[in-house]
């Protein structure tokens, strides 16, 4: 069993993946990643500093994803 705040961190990414590619980097909120993440509203950016952590952090991960995962940073 993973503790809460991994479980929370992975709901996270996975929402902005998707929000990412669907909305660009700019066009994605804070307040629709969250809502697709089922988490409080509050910034889900929090545990990443910010959007651009966000970011920083898919593309660490994208050795273990899909490569596709970054293309919305093009």
């Amino acid at each position: 069993m993973q503790p809460s705040g991994a479980l929370t961190r992975e709901k996270i990414l996975y929402a902005s993946v998707q929000v990412f590619l669907k909305k660009g980097r700019e066009g994605a909120t804070a307040k629709e990643i969250a809502a697709l993440a089922g988490i409080s509203s509050g910034s889900p950016f929090g545990m990443f500093g910010n959007k651009e952590g966000v970011l920083r952090e898919l593309c660490v991960m994208a050795y273990t994803l899909p490569a596709t995962v970054c293309v919305f940073m093009r």
